[in-house]
């Protein structure tokens, strides 16, 4: 029998815990509000055995430019980690290293969904290549606790990943700069021009990157770039104007169609159910607006908006409870 529910009744982490403690074997699916899968972990005897990377894979291999993104379609099915080999685009060493490279991270990702949904189903556990990871659970909580706690630090000044970033005229009048590895390639990316969620991307390491970027902010080598001027801004950010207008004049219903259409051409923004959650709410769509800031949450988990968007969603969960009360009073 399968074990499902929702995260925000029992968290990513309790999860992880249960499945440890009954040593459970089997698949388990990561799921946000709208039902689309986030993640897929396999386990054997409670340890993580494996990680479903198609999509990190992939994206590292376009970046890379080993393959591009027409060749996407190409990959799709379960059979993905032979099909990557057959064509020689990777060797079975380099998937399985990439494999390993990738798989904590993924799992430190999921830590911060605080919304979503989750499917346990037991079953034999074959992976490609007879990978196993053999990571306990027990360390994989200790390690994610440990980088929350860095982040709600790193927040303070990386509220959000949409943040340029620039090089500080003070490196730049220095001779001689001693920097890691890690800071020359990521120093390579600031341009002016980059956010850093596209710097992450690049680099294919969230928590790593953005605590050296943190760190290269601290000690004055990079900073966060100047505001444009006022017509820049106002064309950048056009669409934001227009829901603007919509939401001041009570154009709730163009303002959600509005967004809507929006959402199709930049579907990973999370700005967009940022906004729909507030057009919802005015027209008295509670769940509708829990769904959409519950989406904006995973994809923006971290910052002051954030902050501001989960105390609106369990403000509106406990209106919500009071008026089935009041219903439950009604009929009582």
């Amino acid at each position: 029998m399968p074990i499902e529910g929702a995260i925000k009744e029992l968290g990513v982490f309790e999860l992880l815990q249960l499945l440890s403690f009954t040593q459970k074997s089997g698949k388990l699916k990561i799921m946000s509000p709208f039902g689309k899968v986030i993640k897929i972990f396999y386990f054997k005897n409670g340890s993580l055995s494996y990680v479903d990377l198609k999509e990190t894979i992939l994206d590292n291999l376009e970046r890379s430019g080993k393959i591009t993104k027409e060749d996407r379609d190409e990959f799709d099915g379960d059979n993905f980690p032979e099909n990557i080999i057959n064509k020689g685009i990777l060797s079975r060493e380099d998937f399985i290293n990439m494999v390993r490279k990738y798989s904590e991270d993924a799992v430190y990702s999921i830590f911060k969904i605080k919304d979503g949904t989750f499917i346990f189903e037991e079953c034999t556990v074959n992976t490609p290549f007879d990978i196993d990871l053999g990571y306990k659970i027990e360390n994989l909580i200790m390690e994610g606790a440990r980088r929350i706690d860095e982040m709600v630090k790193i927040s303070s000044m990386i509220p959000s990943y949409n943040i340029v970033l620039e090089i500080s005229s003070e490196i730049e009048e220095k001779k001689y700069v001693h920097l890691t590895p890690k800071e020359w390639m990521l120093l390579s990316h600031i341009n002016g021009e980059y956010s850093i969620e596209d710097i992450i991307k690049i680099s294919g390491d969230e928590f790593d990157t953005v605590k050296t970027l943190y760190g290269m902010m601290m000690a004055g080598l990079v900073k966060k770039k100047a505001v444009k001027n006022t017509k820049e801004k106002v064309e950048e950010h056009k669409w934001e104007n227009v829901i603007d207008d919509f939401y001041e004049k009570g154009n709730y219903k163009e303002g959600i169609d509005y967004l809507i259409e929006l959402g199709k051409k930049e579907p990973e923004n999370p700005a967009i159910p940022y906004q729909l959650g507030f057009f919802y709410l005015k027209m008295g769509k509670f769940k509708m607006a829990i769904s959409q800031w519950s989406e904006f949450l995973t994809r923006s988990p971290t910052g002051n908006k954030a902050k501001y968007v989960s105390e609106l969603v369990e403000a509106l969960r406990k209106v919500e409870k009071l008026i089935i009360r009041r219903d439950e009073v009604k009929n009582g």
